[in-house]
């Protein structure tokens, strides 16, 4: 896609608090452990897009929880994945399952939508 050239991302590796496998352009956030997990519709997105697992272990050496680093969006613009409708300039924020959803009420706002998406797609996001 034509947006793909202006990605641009400063990345922070942090320790996952659940399995996010399946999570990759999510939104996310940290628990009290200081662990990172989906975002949901109350929670402070403080890392707002998860970026990719990083693993850092030994070849051939099966990983625990404690030994996968997972990369964090933080700043600049990021791709993310839609669970509604949006518009191009929309403010986004998470839904029940970390996903990119128009904000409509008083809660967060990750950033503003560069493009518009139907759901499912991937868009870009310019971080707040």
């Amino acid at each position: 896609m034509i947006y793909e050239k202006i990605i641009q991302e400063d990345t922070f590796p942090v320790a996952p608090g659940a399995d996010l496998s399946a999570a990759q352009f999510k939104l996310v956030s940290l628990n009290a452990s200081s662990q990172l997990v989906l975002a949901n519709a109350t929670s402070p997105i403080l890392f707002p897009v998860l970026d990719n697992q990083r693993p850092f272990y030994g070849p051939g050496t099966p990983p625990t929880p404690s030994q996968i680093s997972l990369s964090v969006v933080l700043v600049g613009v990021a791709k993310v994945k839609t669970g509604g409708v949006i518009a191009a300039g929309d403010p986004i924020t998470s839904d029940a399952n970390g996903l990119a959803v128009k904000q409509t009420g008083t809660g967060y706002i990750v950033g503003y939508a560069l493009y518009a998406a139907a759901v499912g797609d991937l868009v870009p996001l310019k971080l707040a």
